[in-house]
């Protein structure tokens, strides 16, 4: 198993490498099942934020989002 880069702080490398090898993956494919499952629980907020910087981005240029 490879480690992960080391951009990630060492508790979520542990974690991440921990949940790899239980679950049989590699801990990039670890990383990206986890990103995934962020995001969509996270969904509604994100969009929340997405829409905002969009309002703010079209008030700013004038350009419609």
């Amino acid at each position: 198993m490879e480690p992960l880069p080391s951009a990630l702080p060492e508790y979520e490398q542990r974690l991440l490498t921990a949940l790899a090898y239980f679950l049989g993956r590699d801990a990039e494919a670890q990383a990206r099942a986890c990103l995934c499952m962020y995001l969509r629980q996270a969904e509604p907020r994100i969009m929340a934020q997405v829409n905002d910087y969009a309002h703010r981005f079209s008030e700013a240029t004038g350009q419609p989002t």
